[in-house]
């Protein structure tokens, strides 16, 4: 049903009055005959003519954004609107079996005027194919591109189209690539690009535009090189999404080589690298989130009183969560009691700019306690 009403919205009408046949044919032959005045004032009139014509008697639906989560949602790609569609995201919660390979790939490359896309695939083991990504570099007007999605294929091949997906790109702002096993990347060309995510942390050998403003990175499993990041002089925002590693010397050193940066969001998995971590808090002026979740290990004593010694002392942070469970552990046994102690929150009382505190329950659910001051 939906296939078929695109198609008749989008397809030209071939209806057209007697009488604007004539008025466009009396309208050309008068603007053959004039010169000078008379031609510039012929093309204006014809202008607006065909203007009234088209709010009288459309010809075609003018959609600028679809979304569709459908399972047949490449079959309705050939019948959107090319010449009006500046919008596209689909997000398939399948994998894409081989056979859509190309028609995906083909459809997207006759969306010339698409300005931000979104391809997203929660499908397994497969995911999209790196052949998908073969038409995007053909959209050169893009300006938002947001990939997140296993991508199947060779090794080799999978390198090559990640290499070359954003080299005409040149208008991007914003780029998301939920990606894992990124190759070596060299975005410096991308001189408009003011917004990036990277899911599985700093590639090797990645080479970043200088005028980035704000940084995502989601998971910093096996350390962090800083070095691709000292050279971004404006960038204002900086994101770790999972720290894994004792983090403080990098946290240290980016804190004094940043001096745009305004805020930073850390969160931590592992109580182990947290309490490694927490003497470096208090000494971060960015520092404006904080997120402790622990999924397997519970700190002992001694790694949750460092942990609540940094927290207390990181005086800028605006928003927290913690796991309330662990936070029991202090003074009692988290698997019966998931009751926030108070003396663990009366240690949170001298954060006064904090705006939003968060809790987590045994399930990893979260209660939220927003704050105003």
């Amino acid at each position: 049903m939906l296939q078929l009403a695109l198609r008749q919205a989008t397809a030209p009408s071939a209806e057209t009055s007697p009488a604007a046949d004539t008025a466009a044919a009396a309208a050309a032959a008068a603007a053959a005959a004039a010169t000078g005045p008379q031609r510039h004032a012929a093309a204006a009139a014809r202008q607006q003519q065909q203007q009234q014509q088209q709010q009288q008697h459309p010809t075609s639906l003018r959609l600028a954004h679809f979304r569709s989560d459908a399972a047949d949602a490449v079959s309705l790609l050939d019948d959107l609107p090319a010449h009006s569609l500046t919008a596209l995201d689909l997000h398939f919660q399948h994998s894409i079996s081989r056979a859509d390979n190309a028609p995906l790939s083909a459809a997207l490359a006759r969306l010339r005027r698409l300005q931000d896309l979104k391809l997203s695939c929660k499908g397994w083991p497969l995911g999209l194919h790196a052949s998908c990504l073969a038409s995007i570099p053909q959209l050169t007007q893009l300006t938002a591109l947001h990939v997140n999605s296993k991508l199947s294929g060779s090794r080799a091949r999978l390198q090559r189209q990640l290499q070359q997906l954003t080299q005409p790109l040149l208008l991007l702002r914003r780029l998301h690539l939920g990606v894992r096993r990124l190759p070596e990347l060299d975005l410096a060309h991308l001189n408009q690009l003011e917004d990036l995510v990277l899911i599985d942390g700093l590639p090797q050998g990645i080479v970043l535009p200088l005028q980035l403003t704000a940084l995502a990175l989601s998971d910093c499993h096996c350390g962090l090189d800083v070095a691709p990041l000292l050279p971004l002089q404006r960038l204002q925002r900086l994101q770790f999404g999972v720290v894994a590693f004792d983090s403080a010397p990098q946290l240290l050193q980016l804190s004094a080589a940043l001096p745009a940066l305004q805020h930073l969001s850390l969160r931590y998995c592992d109580p182990r690298d947290a309490a490694e971590a927490a003497r470096a808090w208090p000494h971060l002026p960015a520092l404006q989130e904080l997120s402790l979740e622990y999924e397997v290990f519970t700190p002992t004593p001694s790694q949750l009183e460092a942990i609540l010694r940094g927290v207390a002392a990181s005086t800028r942070l605006t928003q927290l969560q913690l796991a309330a469970a662990v936070l029991a552990s202090e003074h009692g046994d988290a698997s019966k009691d998931a009751a926030v102690p108070a003396a663990a929150c009366a240690r949170l009382a001298g954060l006064k700019k904090l705006r939003e505190l968060r809790f987590s329950q045994e399930d990893r659910s979260w209660y939220l306690v927003t704050l105003w001051r």
